[in-house]
């Protein structure tokens, strides 16, 4: 008989379970995306060189006392850095909470429950010799144990450990967010103040030419035109010399804002003198190694590896659970019996659930485990062809930013040179007051169109750096691995 009940208990163990069934991956995890030609050709024209990767205080590059100060302030008092913080700390304790079904769980219980039993009661029915008022008084442990057999809670923990560190590479790229932000902020402000200046003088120049050629047209030696077209053109200068005290204004509250300050705050910021005008260091191994470089190709690394893990709790579904409860302690009706020895009750209770037909749940759901592995490969490949492109665009940038200021930087220096000649042509009396201030009010232009330049370079310098992770650097990255872990995943 024991030898029978054994085999059909093997039978619906074995045989009884919902069958799992097979999954054809359509996604394919691209592998490191190659940007060398373009490396190499920075290399070639002179503006890069080779060097090591961006360290995580890269902002130093830029020598600039007040742009450190600002960025470390902005890392210390942003809102955004606590509310990534806090999201990678609450999905590492989500994920210890996961773990918590892989151990034993042993409570205990204390229960006082006083009843009154009325006399028409079944166990109040004559000859009964129970009371009317009654306690119920219950001390023990309970034990409760799910075997994990299969596995299947061990993959949904590291399935939670994985989306742990999603977060925390998350909060790596909002470091790296802020940082870049702040210092293009900060560039973008220098730039504004430099050309403030410029502004000025070039307004006080046309207003000069103005009422120069205003006096003309008095003596007859201009049309009416003529003022005109000087007029429209003073008007322009104030009109850009406005909207630059209003880019400064709304520069200053960004940065404010980033720093966790108010827009009123009265804090003085000094005056930007943030540059880099030596070439910028390319890594060797740009193509290969910019996969543990960025945080954001990092975290769907892990939500790769997440999604793998939830497929194999999504397969371990179609085995049995093993669970045992176990219950022991004191039973009583009454405080004069409760410590006694004969209080004393427990119970063993070993229990197996076999999934034999749900209605096509357990398909349904490794269905939506396996689309979601796949959503989530296709979106690592398209993280890495963006992360790609980022670089080489700025590569890019950065090469056609430094040529045309070095054409600039010729264009300032010949309109110098033409300045200073015109000014002792009319020091000499051959050239006119006019011509002095046309001539300054190109020379102003030019120096205007350099220092946006330059806050342009410096930009795609910031973009460069945040397009190499910043110094980010992760040391668990397992592309090697994924291929293999993404078959054995889905049973291939």
């Amino acid at each position: 008989m024991r030898i029978f009940v054994f085999y059909i208990l093997f039978g619906l163990l074995f045989f009884g379970c919902a069958r799992i069934p097979k999954k054809d991956l359509q996604a394919r995890l691209s592998p490191a995306i190659s940007v060398d030609h373009t490396k190499e050709q920075a290399f070639a024209e002179g503006d890069f060189e080779p060097g090591p990767w961006p360290d995580d205080h890269w902002w130093f590059m830029f020598d600039d006392p007040q742009l450190s100060f600002l960025i470390k302030k902005v890392l210390k008092n942003n809102p955004d850095m606590g509310i990534a913080s806090m999201r990678a700390r609450k999905a590492l304790q989500e994920a210890y909470v996961v773990r918590s079904a892989l151990f034993p769980h042993l409570k205990g219980e204390f229960e006082v429950n006083w009843e009154h039993l009325s006399k028409d009661n079944l166990y109040r029915f004559p000859p009964s010799m129970i009371p009317a008022n009654i306690y119920q008084l219950v001390i023990g442990l309970e034990l409760t144990y799910e075997f994990d057999i299969w596995g299947k809670n061990r993959q949904r923990y590291k399935a939670a450990l994985g989306e742990a560190r999603v977060a925390t590479a998350e909060a790596a790229m909002t470091t790296l967010h802020l940082s870049t932000a702040a210092a293009k902020g900060y560039f973008n402000l220098q730039t504004s103040i430099e050309k403030e200046k410029m502004l000025k003088g070039r307004s006080k120049a046309e207003n000069d030419l103005l009422f120069l050629v205003q006096q003309r047209f008095v003596h007859g030696l201009a049309n009416e035109l003529d003022v005109k077209e000087q007029k429209n053109r003073a008007l322009k200068t104030d009109q850009e010399l406005v909207a630059n005290t209003e880019r400064i204004a709304l520069g200053k509250n960004f940065l404010r804002a980033l720093m966790g300050d108010g827009p009123d705050n009265d804090e003085k910021m000094l005056t930007p003198q943030a540059h880099y005008e030596g070439k910028f260091p390319l890594p060797e191994y740009l193509s290969l190694d910019l996969l543990a470089r960025r945080p954001d190709i990092t975290a769907k690394v892990w939500q790769v590896e997440k999604a793998a893990h939830l497929i194999g709790a999504a397969k371990a579904m179609f085995y049995p659970d093993l669970n045992l409860i176990a219950a022991g302690g004191l039973e009583s009706l009454s405080w004069n019996m409760f410590f006694n020895k004969d209080s004393f009750a427990g119970s063993l209770t070993p229990a197996l659930h076999l999934p034999i037909f749900l209605g096509g749940k357990l398909r349904a759901n490794l269905d939506a485990r396996v689309a979601e592995f796949e959503e989530m490969v296709y979106e690592y490949n398209h993280t890495l062809l963006i992360a790609a492109q980022e670089v080489a665009d700025s590569i890019s940038n950065i090469r056609s930013a430094t040529s045309r200021l070095r054409d600039q930087e010729g264009v300032v220096d010949e309109m110098g040179g033409i300045y200073d000649l015109t000014f002792a042509n009319y020091s000499s009396g051959l050239d006119s007051k006019m011509q002095v201030l046309e001539r300054e009010v190109q020379y102003l232009d030019a120096q205007m169109k350099k220092y946006e330049i330059e806050g342009d370079r410096l930009n795609q310098i910031a973009a460069l750096i945040k397009a190499l992770g910043g110094g980010y650097e992760d040391h668990c990255n397992k592309q090697a691995e994924w291929e293999q872990d993404a078959r054995d995943a889905c049973g291939k």
